[in-house]
């Protein structure tokens, strides 16, 4: 083993990491000035722009009056590592949509009739106006997230205020809690008497978005605090899908549905291969 180039590369990317950062904060830093003046002068008609910037200023334990250079250095922080997540979630969420479409030919027809007449509309130029029509695709994402088997929302949340719910349960002051997404995504009362079964055309039939946050549905969260690139993420794994339905038979090589890995109340895309075969034009 080369230790000597190991300690070259890593020396290396943290230095691309602490320019990236120094370049972020420069940029960054004029904003946050700005939106702590507006505060102080306009008070209660400030009117707060709905971002992970201001929620990160409004948070009481992350709060402040001065950028320092230090809180600046945190902020960049939390918002590089809010990237970086956000790309890998969608990425595993890509995956399992993916092996969700390989393991269900009798869905295959339909949903690449829609590409292909979306394709047509385009001319191989897709716009907003174009993903917002493959209502079909959409509404079989959305079910794909529903189904996606984590036992609750990774994102932990601090209870601000003591609450109590109308069966006599309290949550005290600053106890962490995480969303149960069981009981959410496979609840009879919305989902049939087979909450766990794979519905594709749900939201169509409904006309929930994959996109949509409701009481029913809390992959994004919900509320004041749900994702704000839920709309970004969904249009990415929609466009991905497209491309590569428009493109390929998509398969898994047994034919069947592959089921996901489980990492204690986690889960992940199965590790099973998938078959790309090229359509005949």
């Amino acid at each position: 083993m080369n230790y000597e180039k190991i300690l070259q590369e890593n020396w290396l990317n943290n230095k691309i990491f602490t320019i990236q950062m120094g370049n972020f904060a420069k940029y960054l830093k004029p904003v946050l000035e700005k939106r702590l003046k507006d505060k102080e002068i306009l008070g209660d008609k400030y009117e707060p722009p709905l971002d992970i910037i201001e929620y990160h200023l409004n948070d009481p334990e992350y709060g402040t009056k001065v950028i320092t250079d230090d809180y600046l250095n945190e902020i960049c922080e939390f918002l590089f590592f809010i990237m970086v997540v956000s790309i890998h979630t969608t990425s595993q969420h890509f995956t399992s949509a993916l092996y969700d479409f390989a393991g269900r030919p009798e869905l295959w027809d339909d949903i690449y009739e829609e590409q292909v007449r979306i394709d047509k509309e385009c001319n191989g130029e897709l716009s907003s106006q174009h993903i917002n029509k493959m209502v079909k695709l959409d509404s079989f994402v959305r079910e794909s997230l529903r189904t996606y088997d984590s036992v609750f929302n990774p994102v932990p949340h601090r209870c601000l205020e003591s609450y109590t719910f109308k069966n006599g349960m309290t949550i005290p002051k600053g106890r962490i809690v995480q969303t149960y997404l069981m009981d959410i995504h496979y609840n009879t009362t919305a989902y049939g008497p087979e909450p766990r079964s794979f519905l594709p055309y749900y939201g169509l039939e409904n006309k929930f978005l994959a996109s949509r946050t409701d009481k029913n549905y809390f992959i994004f969260g919900s509320g004041r605090h749900a994702c704000p690139g839920r709309f970004f993420a969904v249009n990415e794994i929609k466009i991905g899908m497209h491309k590569l339905i428009l493109n390929y038979h998509i398969k898994t090589p047994s034919g069947k549905i592959e089921k996901k890995i489980h990492s204690g109340p986690l889960a992940s895309p199965p590790v099973a291969g998938l078959i790309f075969e090229n359509r005949k034009k």
